[in-house]
């Protein structure tokens, strides 16, 4: 057994957004730049470290070998979520599809491509969303300026995991959710569970040990049907350890300053499914056995409200632009299935916020009853002043007066 060895090392990498002759220069945003800097790890640590093994034999050309494989490390980095950068790589990455695989015999070659091992690797990552679609309002610097997402580390292969605990997981995940019993009973529930797709099928096949039957005096065999399974049927995995979001800016101090979403880890399936001939359908599954909790108050919950509708728009946007540059475009329906053991929601009120009519009306009724107390006193002030003038005789008849 042969194997061919590619390394590729990255020491630094800097990409600005996308920008047009009315950008400034000095207000140009980096889109992805590295923080090992910020992180203090030592100079010779690569930013992005890539290996590509191939295997092969010299006797035997049709002798069962391991897949390919593809490791990929990426040091810590930063991302700025720029829409408009984001819209034109989608266009160069159409553009370039749509240049490569034009050809039937390219496009069938691509769907009947084997498996490869991958395995990524991003250490310690931040992404920021900034603040978009706000109006321009008086208010809006108590809004937060931008939302950051951080993670110590994010995995994503489509490896097989090891006969542990963990390789099992997917099995029984898939198995409480078949089990549980929805509130609302849709037609698409059932249509919903990957439980019958290829992808889950060979996986689960995948993970049942075929050496434990063989015995002396057997041929033994090794299963090699499992080398040659296609990219198709894959199932990746993503695991974040751990995942939390936070704010930046001066409106996230309340009463002190507080994340978004605490730590948690999660882990997360992706398979694909064809059914039919013009329909894809792609299953995600996310787990975490740590409790959910979200904290915010009034304004970082404006900005979460402009950004997902904001999200929204590019997403249709994004969806226009590949119906208007592909030409057999194939849509893809996507089910989502998260199971957490449990979510808490803390909502917090702002010290300075914005007066509510109830607020107003009790203000009015305060100021009404400030002015009736400040008239009883200057008329009391006013009665003193004038007795002060008075005999001693004067006053007394005035009292046996009142």
């Amino acid at each position: 057994l042969m194997s061919l060895v590619c390394v590729f090392r990255l020491q630094d990498i800097f990409i600005f957004c996308v920008t047009d002759p009315s950008s400034s220069k000095h207000k140009t945003e980096k889109f992805l730049s590295t923080d090992r800097a910020v992180m203090k790890l030592p100079s010779d640590t690569p930013t992005l470290h890539v290996e590509l093994t191939d295997f092969y034999t010299k006797e035997r050309a049709h002798y069962p070998v391991p897949p390919s494989s593809s490791f990929l490390r990426l040091h810590p980095v930063r991302v700025f979520l720029d829409l408009r950068t984001i819209r034109w790589i989608n266009y160069v990455f159409l553009k370039v599809n749509q240049s490569l695989f034009s050809d039937s015999y390219t496009n069938e070659a691509m769907k009947n491509a084997l498996h490869k091992d991958i395995y990524m690797d991003v250490m310690m990552p931040r992404v920021i969303v900034p603040l978009m679609g706000a109006p321009d309002v008086d208010w809006l610097q108590k809004v937060p300026t931008s939302m950051v997402l951080y993670s110590s580390r994010i995995c994503l292969t489509n490896c097989l995991p090891d006969h542990s605990d963990t390789s099992h997981q997917l099995q029984q995940l898939v198995t409480e959710i078949e089990e549980q019993e929805m509130p609302i009973q849709a037609d698409d529930w059932d249509a919903s569970l990957p439980s019958n797709s290829q992808a889950y099928s060979t996986h689960v096949r995948r993970l049942i040990p075929k050496l434990h039957n063989n015995r002396a005096g057997k041929d033994c065999k090794t299963d090699a049907s499992t080398l040659v399974e296609k990219a198709t049927v894959d199932v990746w995995r993503i695991d974040c350890t751990p995942l939390w979001l936070e704010f930046q800016g001066k409106a996230c101090q309340y009463p002190t300053a507080r994340p978004l979403m605490f730590d948690c880890n999660f882990t997360v399936w992706l398979m694909m499914d064809k059914k039919g001939d013009n329909e894809n359908i792609l299953y995600s599954l996310a787990d975490t056995v740590d409790p959910v909790k979200i904290c915010l108050d009034h304004y970082q919950y404006l900005f979460v409200t402009y950004a997902m509708d904001e999200m929204s728009r590019f997403s249709q946007t994004l969806y226009e632009d590949t119906l208007r540059f592909t030409v057999d475009y194939e849509p893809a329906v996507c089910f989502v299935h998260f199971q957490a053991p449990s979510i808490e929601l803390y909502l917090l009120l702002p010290p300075n916020g914005p007066l509510t009519v109830y607020d107003n009306e009790k203000l009015s009724a305060q100021s009404v009853a400030y002015v009736e107390i400040a008239h009883e006193k200057e008329q009391s002030k006013k009665n003193q002043n004038q007795l002060k003038g008075l005999s001693s005789c004067e006053k007394r008849l005035i009292v046996g007066c009142y």
